[in-house]
């Protein structure tokens, strides 16, 4: 098994390309998607899948481009109503690659559409060896959830405790966090600069991180509730 983790620069976006034997696949490609053609020709893989983990809008997304190359299948979530796309997924499907098996986690949140892969480095494995989580989790922090717009952002945040408390921290802090994004990116202001993370680590910072929003969020609160009230009404 070899993982290369491909960075866009300025946009602190990460892409990953994950081969085994003479299979591959890559998970949300930047637009410049020379790189992945060039590490299968490097690696003599084919590139088999090209998976999307959720409608990204901080970027452009490369996958109808890498295809046109490789004629790899494209897979996203049943939620990503793209025009596009072989596999419309769902929790529970899962992908091969090489001796290595890609379970599908549905994750929403950050958004309806967002998904996870869990690899395995052997098909009959019950003891996962990673995660590509996009845009859900983090190294120090969770998605957003607040794209939908703030009046739904109490039913994201639900979503998304319980897709990264109920989903993703059961496979175990053996499992390494590879998410979509890095230190820089406008996703989340208290992102690591490491590429990856143990599990456990991953979800007790992202959680520490959203307990200081909070906090931040409802002294804004209380002073501009204050600022509001009239002289008289204040204690």
């Amino acid at each position: 098994m070899r993982l290369e983790t491909v960075t866009a620069e300025g946009l602190a976006h990460k892409s990953y390309f994950l081969s085994d034997h003479n299979e591959a696949m890559v998970v949300d490609p930047r637009r410049d998607c020379s790189i992945y053609v060039e590490l299968a020709a490097r690696e003599c893989t084919e590139i088999k899948y090209i998976l999307e983990t959720h409608c990204n809008e901080d970027f452009i997304v490369g996958s109808l481009d890498l295809q046109r190359r490789t004629d790899a299948e494209i897979g996203h979530s049943k939620e990503t109503h793209f025009r596009y796309g072989d596999h419309n997924l769902s929790e529970g499907e899962t992908f091969y690659v090489g001796d290595l098996r890609v379970d599908v986690l549905s994750t929403p949140g950050h958004t309806n559409d967002s998904l996870c892969f869990v690899v395995y480095g052997r098909r009959d494995s019950r003891v996962p060896l990673m995660v590509v989580t996009g845009d859900t989790l983090f190294a120090g922090d969770a998605g957003r959830i607040d794209l939908l717009g703030t009046e739904s952002a109490g039913a994201q945040a639900r979503k998304l405790h319980s897709s990264i408390f109920e989903k993703l921290l059961p496979l175990g802090d053996h499992s390494i966090v590879y998410p979509a994004h890095g230190a820089g990116s406008l996703c989340g202001n208290n992102m690591g600069a490491r590429a990856y993370h143990g599990l456990r680590t991953a979800i007790e910072s992202a959680a520490s991180a959203g307990r200081k929003r909070f906090r931040a969020l409802s002294d804004a609160t209380a002073t501009l509730t204050t600022a509001l009230l009239p002289q008289s009404t204040r204690t």
